[in-house]
């Protein structure tokens, strides 16, 4: 009982899709372990380039909301961008139902189109998610690298310790929890970017500073002055965040000792 209702607080699907299967563009579709089809969008950068972020989104939106982001991403960045769908959202919203095991299957699902689908190389690929994403792909690097296997680097944009802990305090309802990151961050090995708003009513900045503490990788931490949950970007400026961005995925594939990503095959991030 305690599980349904911290669910039914937390998943927040917009009532109708912001995006169709061919607007603002044609979908393109993965098959998760339950044979579930799952929609994406995916987006090639406009310079060659071997670097790969894997985007999962925040609550309360769905992919068609981020469209535009990636686009951005993409461009400015020059990186390739994937950005699935959960579960009960967007065009999936009449087919299947929200859920935290659904978050965490259709990253699975995305992670591994582009690992043997696509036959990327996870050193290769950044995992970065929003708010609620950020549960998500905390639970992928872990996961991953559990099992001794390390993606290239972690951007996480206002994340939290776990649902619960943004409700309540009280021990109890941490028995009904949800997305524990502040656990799994611990697993992780890749070098993290956190960015988190001085403001932010939603989920308070002391969990972007627990993250940090909790994290035992190299972390960079960029705390928006005067930001709440959901104007980050725009309290930034999308100049200055696509700077702090890219200075972190510079950082990360400044040094490859990989004989695959080296001269011959070099990688462009900018």
């Amino acid at each position: 009982m305690g599980a349904k209702l911290t669910s039914r607080i937390l998943f927040q699907p917009p009532e109708v899709a912001s995006y169709s299967q061919i607007y603002p563009r044609e979908v393109e579709y993965f098959r998760t372990k339950s044979n579930i089809r799952v929609p994406f969008y995916f987006v090639e950068s406009d310079t060659p380039s071997q670097v790969y972020v894997l985007y999962a989104h925040g609550n309360a939106t769905d992919m068609g909301h981020s469209y535009e982001f990636i686009c951005n991403l993409s461009q400015k960045l020059s990186v390739n961008v994937m950005h699935f769908e959960y579960y009960g959202y967007g065009i999936l919203k009449n087919n299947s139902k929200p859920s935290e095991e659904g978050v965490y299957e259709t990253i699975l699902g995305a992670y591994t189109y582009l690992t043997e689908t696509l036959r990327i190389d996870p050193r290769t690929i950044i995992l970065m998610g929003t708010s609620m994403g950020t549960g998500a792909v905390i639970y992928l690097a872990s996961t991953l690298a559990v099992n001794n296997v390390d993606v290239g680097g972690l951007i996480l944009e206002s994340p939290f310790e776990s649902v619960v802990r943004c409700l309540s305090r009280n021990w109890f309802g941490r028995y009904i929890d949800m997305f524990p990151s502040r656990f799994r961050i611990k697993n992780v090995r890749c070098p993290i970017l956190i960015l988190h708003g001085t403001r932010d009513k939603v989920v308070p900045i002391k969990h972007g500073k627990e993250m940090l503490k909790l994290a035992r990788c190299k972390v960079s931490p960029h705390w928006v002055d005067g930001a709440g949950h959901n104007n980050l970007r725009r309290k930034m400026g999308i100049n200055k965040y696509n700077e702090v961005l890219k200075k972190f995925i510079i950082e990360l594939y400044r040094d490859v000792n990989s004989p695959s990503l080296q001269s011959n095959n070099p990688l462009q991030v900018y």
